[in-house]
This record gives structure tokens, C-alpha cells and sequence, in this order.
């Protein structure tokens, strides 16, 4: 298996894992807790997981890194996982959580505007047509009920995606490669602890009211999603920020599969055909490039060299 096909698989397996989350929070709720207590929990918990694979995977001496690279993971942690998080959560308080989202998942349409703007990166023919595919498909699941929409929660769902969209780009483009991925996503969480406790505290969220279910799924939240999030990184180490980006778009469909199959949420037609469509630009996305055959060098009659 290539480098780009291994980078394909642990971008999609970290898409599908994520897209279990609505499944997850259903469960929590059931026990006492809410989204932001899931996600805080399960930042929380992933610390002690991830610095044990960290070290068993030679890291050793200091766990921080020098200074100047400290700066870059706490930008990542911050103003990307960390932000993309408070804010999807806080647009859920003003718009339908469907519709928040679908807008945030615009997310790929600014990484790739922002690797070809500021990393001269090209952007092909095949890849326009396959976000164009992913962006039609991905408003098939726009709920047609979901209400008036709300134009703070728009605002707030937009910016998680700009917020998300700056952690996958930031995340390739900003020099990690020497921090192993249990580590850095260690030290991401323990960023995202940091900002997420604070605001669930100011916002009422905080609860240790749970059950022991609650909390024994908190932790496999905890390591699973943990486990995500290093398959991403890797991912996006082994085919580039664009790639990793339009192939997350398998998370929606597993959050609707999860909900049709786990939850028993009606089937829907416009989901259904959002998946079909998102799996066929992904599957021509996939598809290899056409290599160039070179033309035949004409001999020289002459004899001369």
C-alpha cells in the first residue's frame, strides 16, 4: 500500500469515527450530560491516554516542545479545534443542529481557497468538479424544516468552518513534523481543556451529575475519537490539507447512517441522495491521475550524434 492510499484510508476511518458522534451525544444525554460536557470529557480524559502512547512511542525527555514550536500548538489547539468547537456548539442555541452542520461543513471550500491563496497551491480541473459535487450533496441534508434561520447562528456555524478549516490547513502547513501524533493531539486537548471548561462553566454546561454510563462513555469517547484525531493528522501528513479536507465530507454521511440505523430516524430521500452524491465525488476523487505516455523521440537519419 502507497503512502497517498494509507493517507485515504486514515482520513476516511477518522471521518467515519467522527460522524458516530450524534450516536454518542444521544447516549449522554441519556445520562445527564449535554454535547459540551461530552466534549469537554472527552478532551479531558484522552490526557492521560495520549501521553502514555506518546511515551511508549519514544518520546521521551520534555513532553513540551521548544518555544517557538510550543507557540504553534497552542495556535492550533486555540484558534483552530479549540474555536471550531465552542462555536459549532454555541450556533446550536440559535439554528437547528442539522443546519448548523451542514454550514459548517463549508469548511473544504476554504481550504482550498486558502491553500491557493496563500500556499500557491493548484487547484485541478477534477478536484472543482468533485467540491462542486460535495457541496451539492452536503445541501442535500439542509433540513427543509428546520425553521427560520437564525443569522447569529449562521454567522457562528460559518466561522467553526473558517475556525476548522485554519486547523486542517494550519495542521499541514505549520511545521509539526517533528512531534509524534499521540503527543500533539495530547497537547491539543490539554489546550482544549483549558477553553472549554471556562465556557461551560459561563454557559452552565458543566455537570458531573452523570451516570456511570455516562462517564464509562465519555471515556470511550475519549480514546476513540483521540484515536480519530491521530489517524487525521496522519492523514493529512501523507496526502496535504485539500485531500483530507474534501474527503471529511464522509462524516455527514455516517452521522446519517448512524442516525437512520443506531437511532431509528426516519429515511429521508434528500439524505439518501446527499450520500449517493458525496460517495461519487469522493469515488472519482479517487480515481488515478492518467499518466502521460511520452512521444517517441524521432531517429536521427543523418547519423550524426
Amino acid at each position: 500500500m502507497s503512502k497517498a492510499q494509507k493517507g485515504y484510508l486514515q482520513v476516511i476511518a477518522s471521518a467515519i469515527i467522527f460522524g458516530l458522534s450524534p450516536l454518542w451525544a444521544g447516549l449522554f444525554r441519556q445520562g445527564g450530560g449535554n454535547p459540551i460536557m461530552l466534549v469537554t470529557l472527552r478532551n479531558l480524559l484522552f490526557l492521560p491516554f495520549g501521553y502514555f502512547m506518546a511515551k511508549r512511542q519514544g518520546d521521551a525527555g520534555s513532553f513540551l516542545p521548544p518555544k517557538a514550536q510550543l507557540k504553534k500548538v497552542l495556535l492550533l489547539g486555540s484558534l483552530g479545534m479549540g474555536m471550531t468547537q465552542i462555536l459549532l456548539f454555541t450556533s446550536y442555541s440559535y439554528m437547528p443542529s442539522g443546519m448548523s452542520t451542514v454550514v459548517h461543513f463549508v469548511y473544504p471550500l476554504f481550504v482550498f481557497l486558502a491553500s491557493a491563496l496563500f500556499f500557491k497551491q493548484r487547484i485541478d480541473t477534477k478536484s472543482m468538479l468533485c467540491l462542486g459535487l460535495c457541496v451539492c450533496g452536503l445541501l442535500c441534508f439542509f433540513p427543509k424544516d428546520g425553521g427560520s434561520v437564525s443569522s447569529l447562528g449562521l454567522i457562528l456555524a460559518l466561522l467553526s468552518g473558517l475556525s476548522y478549516a485554519f486547523y486542517i490547513v494550519y495542521l499541514g502547513q505549520g511545521g509539526f513534523e517533528g512531534i509524534s501524533p499521540f503527543r500533539l493531539q495530547t497537547l491539543v486537548s490539554a489546550v482544549n481543556v483549558l477553553m472549554l471548561l471556562p465556557f461551560s462553566l459561563v454557559t452552565g454546561d458543566f455537570t458531573l451529575k452523570l451516570t456511570p454510563w455516562a462517564y464509562g462513555l465519555g471515556l470511550f469517547v475519549a480514546l476513540f475519537v483521540g484515536l480519530a484525531f491521530v489517524l487525521f493528522q496522519q492523514g493529512v501528513a501523507a496526502i496535504g490539507s485539500q485531500k483530507a479536507s474534501f474527503l471529511s465530507t464522509f462524516e455527514p454521511v455516517t452521522g446519517f447512517l448512524a442516525g437512520t440505523l443506531g437511532l431509528n430516524e426516519p429515511l429521508e430521500t434528500m439524505p439518501l441522495i446527499g450520500t449517493m452524491v458525496i460517495l461519487l465525488s469522493v469515488g472519482i476523487f479517487s480515481l488515478p491521475e492518467k499518466s502521460k505516455v511520452p512521444l517517441p523521440v524521432p531517429a536521427n537519419d543523418s547519423g550524426n550524434t
